[in-house]
């Protein structure tokens, strides 16, 4: 009898720790989870900005929900979303980066057509002041 009892108090104490393991995993998932969500929506550019709902809602619905499994397949949707809105911005950051590429060409090939002529016409001028001097 005193075998079986101290059986079922250790079963007891290891059910309980596994429990509160299973919860501090559940809640780490959740705070790293929280932490990409908050780092993405951070990371706006220029005039894009993530739209983030998705995730927060699927972080939500993980915080409120008892079942460790639904939980954790939440948190994997929460950061797909996260994922896929963060490179949405990178894609965007290649396109300006192209365009501001492009802006300074356009920009030097104006300054080029410009400024050059003026400076060989004040050149000339310079030379023909010179030889009418010298006449």
């Amino acid at each position: 009898m005193r075998y079986f009892l101290i059986a079922a108090v250790l079963m007891l104490l290891s059910v309980s720790f596994l429990s509160l393991n299973a919860n501090q995993n559940v809640s780490s998932a959740i705070n790293s989870t929280r932490s990409l969500i908050d780092r993405v929506n951070q990371s706006g550019y220029l005039i894009f900005y993530p739209n983030m709902t998705l995730a927060d809602k699927f972080l939500n619905e993980a915080e409120m929900s008892n079942n460790s499994t639904e939980t954790y397949i939440l948190l994997d949707n929460a950061t797909n979303a996260a994922k896929e809105q963060e490179i949405s911005i990178y894609k965007y950051r290649g396109i300006s980066f192209m365009i501001m590429i492009a802006l300074a060409v356009v920009s030097l090939i104006i300054l080029l057509v410009f400024v050059v002529p003026k400076q060989k016409n004040a050149k000339m001028n310079k030379f023909k002041k010179r030889q009418f001097k010298n006449k």
